[in-house]
């Protein structure tokens, strides 16, 4: 009931998430900026968004975009760790890890992989 009646604020905080996933967010500003105190922004969010904090949807996010870096075979790591908003390739590496069972360089090998079998596929 609490999370329909803030639902605008809510969607709005995480789309500031998602469009803002490069900066350092300040979650505790974003939600004064979303017109409610942290405690209960947060409880509110993690409702709203199926038990996933802000912190960590955040961190999603800069998975998923770090996911489209991957598939770009000639972007360095460090670059792509930067674009996503990471405060060094060895964090963005562990983090990465973390939420995806592999670290960056296993997942773009994994793409290259496909790749190679689907070209090989299409030759004969």
């Amino acid at each position: 009931k609490n999370v329909r009646r803030h639902e605008k604020a809510l969607m709005d905080a995480d789309k500031y998430l998602r469009t803002h996933l490069t900066e350092d967010v300040d979650l505790e500003k974003l939600a004064k900026d979303s017109g409610l105190h942290p405690t209960y922004f947060h409880k509110l969010y993690t409702a709203a968004f199926s038990g996933h904090t802000p912190a960590e949807n955040l961190m999603r996010y800069r998975i998923r975009r770090a996911w489209q870096y991957l598939r770009d075979d000639n972007m360095p790591m460090a670059e792509i760790a930067r674009l996503c908003g990471f405060s060094s390739q060895s964090y963005f590496c562990r983090t990465f890890k973390k939420y995806t069972s592999q670290t960056p360089s296993q997942y773009r090998q994994g793409l290259r992989n496909r790749r190679r079998r689907v070209a090989g596929d299409d030759s004969h």
